[in-house]
């Protein structure tokens, strides 16, 4: 995935090796750097971070990497209404026939 996944890996190494002030600051980073490979995973399921997800620094990692993902969300959805690009399900339905 490349060098900013890399970032992801070692804050989860630091965190498994105890150090979580450095864990939570190159997760933060990680994802200020645009690294939103499964970071639904990261934020809700990986056990690494289990024992740091009542951490205010990673609350509020999270609620920053969940407002970037909605704003993303919600820019797909006025481009589709746009017509700038298609409906999967548009797509979809109009192949089938």
């Amino acid at each position: 995935y490349g060098p900013v996944y890399n970032l992801r890996t070692k804050a989860q190494a630091l965190a498994l090796l105890g150090d979580n002030d450095a864990a939570l600051a190159l997760l933060d980073r990680s994802f200020k750097e645009h690294d939103y490979t499964l970071w639904w995973y990261t934020l809700q399921f990986d056990p690494t971070w289990d024992p740091l997800r009542g951490d205010p620094r990673f609350a509020a990692t999270a609620e920053a990497v969940r407002a970037w993902t909605t704003a993303q969300h919600q820019q797909l959805l006025q481009m589709r209404a746009d017509g700038r690009i298609p409906d999967r399900a548009s797509a979809q339905a109009s192949t089938s026939r």
